[in-house]
């Protein structure tokens, strides 16, 4: 049921601040998806994480998917949505009262949200937002950011087929906190 993801949901969060977790994380991981017989079909998102390429603008992010209930295929898409401000400049001249003409800087924020996958190069999107897994699935990608863009916050939207879609916010100075997970 819902209740029973908020729950975990919840727990996953409290466990995530404390870095000396990590084994804490995949064992609670793999008991909620393992021992999930009888509960309501539902995908979770289980973790999110974001981190500098080394092109500049360039980010590549870890989003691990989790199924509980059946654990039959599961298959849909995902969305991440990139919200920040488009910072637009626009330079004025100005004549001065002396007689001298100044360029005057102004600075405007526009708020804008981008689809990640809308701002890669065709070549790169082709099935990229598609998922496929019985029991869990990670899943690694890159989004850029366009220039004169100031990112606030992330929306991961993850739509299975026949089940309820799941939404979670990131803060972008939270999430760039988080670590990517390492299964061994």
């Amino acid at each position: 049921s819902r209740e029973k993801i908020k729950i975990l949901e919840a727990k996953q969060l409290s466990e995530s601040e404390n870095p000396d977790s990590e084994v804490q994380q995949k064992l609670f991981f793999y008991e909620n998806i393992l021992g999930s017989n009888g509960v309501e079909d539902a995908v979770f998102i289980n973790h999110f994480a974001a981190k500098a390429a080394t092109e500049k603008g360039h980010y590549q992010f870890q989003l691990i998917l989790a199924r509980l209930g059946k654990h039959e295929n599961t298959t849909g898409k995902y969305d991440i949505f990139l919200k920040g401000n488009k910072i637009l400049e626009t330079k004025k001249k100005e004549k001065q009262a002396d007689g001298k003409t100044r360029e005057k800087t102004t600075i405007k924020k526009e708020p804008v949200t981008y689809r990640h996958s809308d701002l890669l190069p065709a070549e790169a999107v082709s099935g990229q937002n598609t998922f496929a897994f019985k029991y869990y699935k990670i899943i690694q990608g890159e989004f850029v950011l366009p220039e004169n863009f100031e990112l606030e916050s992330l929306s991961v939207n993850v739509k299975p087929d026949g089940i309820s879609s799941v939404r979670n916010n990131y803060d972008w100075n939270n999430l760039k906190q988080q670590k990517f997970r390492e299964f061994k």
